[in-house]
């Protein structure tokens, strides 16, 4: 590191945002881009409960699958070296995390308004156990509800629908501007 980056404490660069908003797409990119590993939540939990996120929710699992999401996420956080994470949509909802992630990681909102996500909906409901049983109106109700979750989010990015790599480009620009910057 150069400058005044020499200083800057290495950290998670964590992505949330509402499902189908291209987390991991744009984290994947991110993360090749910053020479880093990436980390998706959701996959890291299925792996350590060896069941589907929609079978654990279909089973009435979703408490258990919160409390194994809040320990992947606060092991993945402190992981050395850091790495680029993809939220599952709902983690925030979990304040010990979004405590953690607000104090140790460098937490970046992937904003998009539901009138560009709607279209999408229906292979969206594909393998989201939250979305599959829903109308459009419930469905908008639980993104404002989220939204208001990434708000606390210090860095927030307008996903626009111009490609992976220019909304990674997108994001890199916002670490840079906000002072804090992930490279090493």
């Amino acid at each position: 590191m150069a400058g005044a980056e020499a200083g800057a404490v290495e950290r998670a660069v964590v992505l949330c945002g509402f499902m189908g908003v291209g987390k991991s797409s744009i984290g994947k990119r991110l993360a090749r881009t910053l020479h880093r590993d990436f980390v998706d939540s959701d996959e890291l939990v299925v792996a350590q409960l060896g069941r589907s996120i929609p079978a654990l929710f279909d089973a009435g699992e979703e408490e258990r699958f919160r409390a194994a999401e809040a320990e992947v996420i606060a092991e993945v956080v402190h992981r050395r070296p850091p790495v680029v994470l993809a939220l599952g949509g709902g983690a925030l909802g979990n304040v010990t995390t979004r405590e953690l992630l607000l104090a140790e990681a460098l937490l970046v909102h992937l904003d998009q308004p539901f009138e560009e996500l709607a279209p999408a909906l229906p292979s969206l409901r594909i393998g989201r156990p939250l979305l599959a049983r829903r109308s459009e109106d419930e469905i908008r109700e639980l993104f404002e509800e989220r939204r208001a979750l990434y708000a606390v989010a210090p860095i927030s990015v307008r996903v626009a629908r111009h490609g992976v790599a220019a909304a990674a480009a997108e994001v890199l620009a916002a670490l840079g501007a906000s002072g804090a910057p992930p490279v090493a």
